[in-house]
């Protein structure tokens, strides 16, 4: 075979592997789309974005961390109820003293799981909710 000729079925091939990689991408997304519309799944996330801001109006952001870390590890991968729960909580609470002091800012950082570490608390729900304080705490940071 001709140099000439190995480029281009190696240019080509290259351009069939993006081409394949690019479809696979959008199909993961269409699939994880339609999941977040599933009836069952999405009235749970509604349920649980509700009893978050009910929860919120009764007590504070430490409150809305205490409870957060109790929460039920979700039994789907596309159940994120337990964040829901805690986003709205945390928006519906009232502030809580110093309650952001502390928190690293750090995009990419690993501080919500080195304060699971710290508690000895390896489930979701903790992770979540640190994850959640850590995103609120950005917000009123930027506010």
């Amino acid at each position: 075979m001709r140099t000439k000729t190995k480029v281009i079925v190696g240019v080509g091939t290259i351009i069939v592997l993006i081409l394949v990689a690019i479809g696979v991408v959008i199909g993961r997304f269409y699939l994880v789309t339609q999941k977040f519309r599933e009836p069952v799944l999405r009235a749970k996330l509604d349920k649980a974005i509700a009893d978050g801001k009910a929860f919120g109006k009764t007590t504070d952001n430490a409150g809305c961390m205490k409870k957060g870390l109790t929460l039920p590890t979700p039994t789907d991968t596309f159940d994120l109820s337990d964040e829901e729960f805690d986003e709205a909580c945390l928006d519906a609470s009232s502030p809580t003293t110093d309650f952001c002091t502390g928190v690293d800012f750090n995009f990419g950082g690993t501080w919500p799981d080195d304060q699971c570490e710290k508690l000895g608390n390896k489930s979701h729900a903790c992770y979540a909710a640190y994850r959640e304080k850590l995103d609120f705490c950005r917000a009123k940071r930027i506010l």
